[in-house]
């Protein structure tokens, strides 16, 4: 490994330690006491913990393995794993965002115009059914890499975890999906969200308390786009390192 390969290595190792020590503090935070029961928020924050966390454990650690060991060795079983969690975390996490954003939206405005009435995402079956749809959403999109990976080992000494699709048509058609209604749709979801609540704080009297609840939610939305923002600089791109799709 030369000085940049090094430098990488290091620093997606200390990514991958920093989000799951950060991700386990956030669950274990947000676990209702001994005598309250489970709210809403604190579901959702679970939610999103854990998908990070199967990001941190089954992607980011692995990665991290085969960056110093400069080659894929954990096999092709592992490798449609691999892929799939990578996916499955990254999509669940977007959409944990999304419903976190609505979620304390739908609370600032009803605290202002309703006077803290109940609003319609204060339910837990509700969140519950939404968490178990977007789960499922994100296993649909996931469960192709099982089957459209293989490890390529043509040099002796460097593997490959590769994914092999039938055809680049379809390629293209799952990706533009994948993106489209996992990713592009959602994120819009959360920056008008983040604009409505803007709006609203300068339109309230309130200057406070909404500053304080956008601080709350800016940083959760500030602190996912980074971590994905990091992810998307420092893993490997596809024509170096070990985790590559064949052009």
């Amino acid at each position: 490994m030369d000085t940049k390969d090094w430098i990488e290595a290091l620093t997606r190792g200390l990514m991958c330690l920093v989000g799951i020590l950060g991700n386990n503090w956030l669950g274990l935070r947000s676990l209702p006491g001994p005598k309250s029961h489970l709210r809403t928020n604190e579901l959702l924050f679970i939610n999103l913990a854990v998908s990070n966390l199967i990001t941190n454990y089954l992607v980011d650690l692995p990665d991290t393995m085969a960056d110093f060991a400069g080659r894929w060795f954990l096999g092709e079983a592992y490798c449609g794993v691999f892929r799939f969690c990578s996916d499955l975390s990254e999509t669940s996490s977007i959409f944990s965002t999304l419903f976190i954003s609505v979620f304390w939206y739908q609370k600032l405005v009803g605290s202002l115009k309703r006077g803290g009435a109940p609003v319609q995402l204060d339910s837990l079956r509700l969140v519950a059914c939404l968490l178990a749809g977007s789960w499922t959403v994100a296993g649909v999109f996931s469960v192709p890499h099982f089957f459209f990976v293989q490890v390529d080992s043509g040099n002796e000494s460097h593997e490959d975890c590769i994914e092999v699709f039938p055809s680049q048509t379809a390629r293209q058609t799952y990706e533009t999906l994948y993106l489209t209604l996992a990713n592009a749709l959602p994120i819009a979801g959360i920056v008008f969200s983040k604009l409505l609540l803007f709006r609203t704080s300068v339109l309230s009297e309130n200057k406070l308390k909404l500053d304080w609840l956008i601080t709350m939610i800016s940083l959760v939305i500030f602190t996912f786009f980074w971590s994905w923002l990091l992810w998307s600089t420092y893993c490997p791109c596809p024509a170096e390192g070990w985790l590559t799709t064949p052009g």
